[in-house]
């Protein structure tokens, strides 16, 4: 398959599983990637910039709502909607959609489900994607172009080992498992995408030496230089003994307000001013850089930040929901459809947020447009540009009426 970075790359180098490690400078300034899935989860984890982000994703894409329609009607009984309702024996909706979206923001989520056939045994869970052994036969087998259907349902039939944490393998079949994607999978592995996280590496790891020199600046802040004053003239005194050096320390930490000493005392601080480091404008420049990368608007991460205007709050949450979360929502969506046929059965799985509050901003200004769109159309009736039968059709039209 086609490698973007097959041009000016110094250095490639490809693990067990399947992740391609790239230089693409020589010398000491070699960008620096994440080499396994295992590493990528940790640098997610544990920066609190990136972190932070994620929780804003998830959070908002966990509430939610599935329904199942068919010519229209939403169908309240519907199995499936009950099943996700309670998706495994440890999750419900919320949480199964929370994890969907973080995995996917990872690069690759992957759900396993045991049965097509919905049952009261049925179960679905996400699987960690740095659990997965990808061996040389399931990386050759997804990195080819293939046409016939009998070599993509032979590629299914592959199994891959997937380790647990006390220490035993389970064996999965590909066909068992349903990967949905950040960004591409055309990219080296059919089965596997790529990862947004790669390209916030160096972001992540600038903001946890941030946060690192923040600690050691505010340990450091503490502490302080005292020395003798010494006149440039005076070229017979003698450098500081130890004992001095012991008095004048044990004098300045006793509760006394005065103190007498031999000669005048400079006292300055290893760190005078720590806010002209800025290290806490780091840190949220970090986070709108991330969240930017996840294509949140501004103004919803300011809102989690503490800093947005409350007229901004609500139209960047509807963008937010339309162009971050719908499209994410609808991939889920039509690959529950295909895996237990609700394609065939003319029934369409539908997300939506628009039972949220701030939703109700899209509402109002529809319902604006409509009577806008109704107001032009009684005009165009009295001035008898339209005909009757034509202002009953485009008022049904605008109403969005079905006969």
């Amino acid at each position: 398959m086609y490698n973007p970075f097959s041009t000016n790359v110094y250095e490639a180098e490809r693990n067990r599983s399947g992740d391609w490690f790239y230089k693409l400078f020589k010398g000491n300034n070699a960008a620096i990637a994440i080499k396994t899935e295992r590493e990528r989860l940790i640098a997610v984890l544990t920066n609190p910039a990136a972190l932070k982000v994620f929780k804003l994703q998830c959070d908002m894409f966990s509430l939610a709502e599935v329904k199942a329609i068919r010519n229209k009607k939403v169908l309240d009984n519907d199995p499936l909607i009950k099943f996700l309702n309670q998706p495994n024996n440890y999750q419900n909706l919320r949480q199964y959609l929370w994890d969907y979206m973080f995995w996917t923001m990872l690069g690759t989520s992957y759900l396993y489900t045991n049965s097509k056939v919905l049952s009261p045994n049925t179960k679905q869970y996400w699987l960690d994607p740095s659990r997965f052994d990808f061996t040389d036969e399931i990386i050759n087998a997804m990195d080819k172009n293939v046409i016939s259907d009998k070599a993509y349902k032979d590629n299914l039939k592959l199994t891959i080992e997937y380790s647990n944490l006390d220490g035993t393998v389970t064996t999965y079949a590909l066909s068992e498992i349903m990967p949905f994607f950040d960004l591409s999978n055309g990219v080296g592995n059919w089965f596997r995408g790529n990862s947004a996280v790669d390209a916030l590496y160096k972001v992540i790891s600038n903001s946890d030496r941030g946060l690192d020199a923040k600690g050691v600046n505010l340990e450091f802040s503490g502490k302080y230089f005292i020395s003798g004053t010494h006149k440039e003239e005076d070229v017979f005194g003698s450098p500081m003994s130890g004992m001095e050096k012991e008095s004048i320390e044990d004098s300045v930490r006793t509760s006394k307000t005065v103190h007498a000493t031999k000669s005048m005392v400079e006292l300055k601080r290893f760190v005078d001013d720590i806010a002209k480091l800025k290290l806490d404008e780091g840190y949220m420049a970090d986070y709108f850089i991330i969240g930017g990368m996840y294509g949140i608007p501004r103004d919803v991460l300011e809102v989690n930040a503490g800093g947005a205007t409350f007229e901004n709050q609500e139209k960047a949450r509807v963008a937010h929901v339309d162009y971050c979360l719908k499209p994410k929502g609808q991939d889920l969506m039509l690959g529950l459809e295909k895996l237990f046929g609700y394609d065939a059965k003319n029934i369409d799985l539908v997300i939506s947020w628009s039972h949220l509050g701030f939703m109700q901003v899209v509402e109002r200004e529809r319902a604006t447009v409509k009577s806008t769109q109704l107001a032009n159309l009684r005009l165009a009736q009295e001035m008898e540009v339209l005909t009757p039968d034509e202002v009953i059709l485009r008022g049904k039209e605008i109403m969005e009426y079905d006969d």
